[in-house]
């Protein structure tokens, strides 16, 4: 909220709606710069907003950017991907675009039981190590030969293992 107030003192829009994923979030605007957040975007959305004149400025994180590319290398391959992210979130919707063949896991229920082999296990930057760690696990019960590439972000592995190491020294909040 304060980068959205700070952006909006200086007259730049954000524009979200979480009922409206990006592409469609593009109906909106109609002239201008558009600035693509650290999440990433899928080509479809980049195409859209050049097809429609406007002026694109792509921020994504080189890690998100680094995820995405290492998926298009897997699916150029013929892998099936298992994604683990988070369902509507930016950078998952940005992966799980890319081919039909990336399939979303948000936790260990959704895990596909039957996909050819081989595949590919890549997760959203931003989720919880100890979360995706319990997910791999899983998965490796179905697919042994699965090719995994945990790729959590430096910055929210330091964090969370901060956190982690607070356990049990007495810290009441944080």
């Amino acid at each position: 909220e304060y980068v959205k107030k700070a952006l909006a003192l200086k007259g730049i829009h954000t524009i979200e709606d979480a009922n409206k994923n990006r592409l469609e979030l593009l109906d909106e605007i109609h002239e201008g710069v558009v600035i693509f957040t650290a999440h990433g975007i899928s080509d479809e959305v980049k195409k859209k907003a050049e097809e429609k004149g406007l002026i694109c400025i792509d921020a994504s994180c080189p890690d998100v950017v680094k995820t995405q590319n290492l998926v298009r290398m897997h699916l150029q391959n013929g892998e099936e991907v298992l994604y683990i992210g988070k369902k509507h979130h930016p950078e998952a919707e940005a992966v799980c675009a890319l081919s039909p063949h990336v399939h979303l896991i948000t936790n260990i229920a959704e895990i596909p039981k039957k996909l050819k082999e081989p595949i590919f296990v890549p997760n959203q930057t931003t989720m919880s190590i100890f979360d995706v760690e319990k997910i791999f696990q899983e998965i490796r019960l179905y697919y042994p030969h699965a090719h995994f590439s945990e790729e959590i972000c430096n910055a929210t592995r330091i964090r969370q293992q901060a956190v982690a190491n607070l356990k049990g020294k007495g810290v009441d909040l944080l």
